[in-house]
Order: structure tokens, then C-alpha cells, then sequence
């Protein structure tokens, strides 16, 4: 027989519940460490590439490493819109499976600023290097 507390749920619903907030609760964690992985893979492109383009200005040969470090950039920026995507994902199915209601987390606000960030600084990049 299920008991039910004061706000009427079984401890089963209970336990329920907190597995779905913990879940949720995971997913985030994961969102923020996806930007903060690919931040640093981001920010050292955008510095190896300002080094290279000033070792360029005094060598000749520096432009491959210039498109190395920029595909550091683009690759960071393609790798957090894909934890974006997860991210979302998991909180779609959530919603459809739990009930949870709709709302735009801030972690989902940082990691959308920190894609645009990404986009860009790989404009900036490539019209410095033309």
C-alpha cells in the first residue's frame, strides 16, 4: 500500500522526482563543462593564432599553423553547439517522459553567448588571415 506524505506523493513518486532533478541537475553540470573545455580549446587557438601571426610577420612560413590554430577555434565552437544539442535533448525528453516544465535555463544562455563567441572570433580570424 502507498503512503502518501503531506504533498500527497507516494515515496515512490517521491524518489521518482528526485531522480528526474538529479538527472536534470547532471545535464547541466555537463553543459557547463562542455563550455568551459571548449572555452580554453577556443581561447588557445585565438592566442596561438596571434602568436603565429606574429611569428608570420617575421617568418614565412607560419601560415599552415595559422589554419591549425584556427581549426582549434572552429572545432571548439562545433563542439559545444554539439553539447548545446545534448543538452537539449536530454531536457526534451525529460519533458515529454516527466512533465517538467518549460524553461530557459542559464546555463543553456551562457553556452549559447559562448557559440557566438566562438562564430565570431573564427570571422575575425579568417579575415585577419586574408
Amino acid at each position: 500500500m502507498n503512503e502518501k506524505d503531506s504533498r500527497g506523493m507516494s515515496l515512490e513518486e517521491e524518489r521518482t522526482a528526485l531522480a528526474v532533478e538529479r538527472t536534470r541537475e547532471a545535464s547541466e553540470r555537463t553543459l557547463m563543462a562542455w563550455i568551459r573545455t571548449t572555452l580554453a580549446m577556443m581561447s588557445f587557438g585565438f592566442g596561438t593564432f596571434k602568436l603565429f601571426q606574429y611569428i608570420a610577420s617575421e617568418a614565412k612560413d607560419a601560415g599552415t599553423l595559422q589554419w591549425m590554430t584556427l581549426a582549434l577555434v572552429v572545432w571548439g565552437t562545433l563542439l559545444l553547439l554539439g553539447g548545446i544539442l545534448n543538452y537539449m535533448h536530454t531536457m526534451r525528453r525529460l519533458r515529454a517522459q516527466h512533465g517538467l516544465a518549460r524553461a530557459t535555463p542559464l546555463v543553456l544562455v551562457a553556452a549559447s553567448g559562448v557559440a557566438v563567441f566562438g562564430a565570431v572570433a573564427v570571422v575575425e580570424l579568417l579575415y585577419t588571415m586574408n
